[in-house]
């Protein structure tokens, strides 16, 4: 157990106790400027208290001018609140009957004449809760005032969805056709192309048929075609009345 004569100020007496004028006391409490507190703001008149060294408060009317020894005791004269008039102390099932917690003027103080004045200054609060560790409730009749702010929720956003990048398709690149791929080169269908540096060669004719040009063909005539065989000159006209005396060829008969 704390001891309490430390925590207090002012005129005292130690290791006494009041013996006249007791009153109905708090009994109990977790600290002595508690009982000091308790005993300002009572309304049956009580002067003086005496904390024991367990912590029990008790409360006496007199000046205390007769004691008794009590080991550890601390006994000394309480300052009536302010507020001692306005409030009434309840049972606290009784005081927040058919009223509203007020989160916007409550919160933690130093004392429970500071928690009584904070009530007085709002007002929408009709009652007050104190506990022990300091902290003041404030209670009062619903309003819209009070419904404000009840309560506020906060979420953490969701990660932005992942977009994939663009796909690009690399361009098709066509390879350029040989020379010969093309129209056959420029050639006579009866001509075979070649590629020669990159550049179509028609090759000759075959046979039965002449080079016309670098790549072109052209039929041979008849006359023409025995004249190469024969080795002579021969026209048309002159195919029809010659004969021919070739040792390795038989005569040509006349043509009619």
């Amino acid at each position: 157990m704390v001891d309490n004569r430390r925590l207090l100020m002012g005129s005292k007496q130690l290791d006494k106790k009041c013996s006249e004028g007791a009153m109905t006391s708090p009994g109990l409490v977790f600290h002595a400027d508690f009982c000091s507190d308790l005993c300002a703001q009572s309304k049956e008149g009580c002067t003086r208290i005496t904390v024991a060294k367990d912590g029990y408060c008790s409360f006496f009317t007199s000046d205390c001018s007769e004691t008794t020894s009590l080991s550890g005791a601390v006994s000394f004269q309480v300052k009536p609140f302010s507020t001692r008039a306005v409030y009434d102390m309840t049972d606290c099932a009784d005081c927040s009957a058919g009223l509203k917690f007020i989160p916007q003027t409550s919160g933690y103080v130093l004392s429970l004449e500071e928690c009584l004045l904070s009530c007085s200054r709002n007002p929408n609060c009709e009652g007050t809760t104190y506990y022990y560790d300091g902290f003041c409730s404030h209670i009062g009749k619903p309003t819209n005032a009070i419904d404000k702010w009840k309560k506020i929720c906060y979420k953490k956003q969701s990660p932005p969805p992942t977009i994939a990048p663009p796909t690009t398709t690399p361009p098709t690149t066509t390879e350029p056709k040989r020379p010969c791929e093309i129209n056959n080169g420029g050639c006579d269908s009866k001509r075979t192309c070649t590629e020669v540096n990159g550049a179509a060669k028609c090759e000759d004719c075959p046979a039965g048929y002449a080079n016309d040009g670098a790549k072109g063909c052209k039929g041979l005539h008849a006359c023409s075609r025995v004249s190469e065989l024969m080795h002579m000159a021969c026209s048309p006209r002159e195919f029809t009345r010659t004969r021919f005396s070739v040792s390795s060829i038989s005569p040509i008969p006349p043509v009619m």
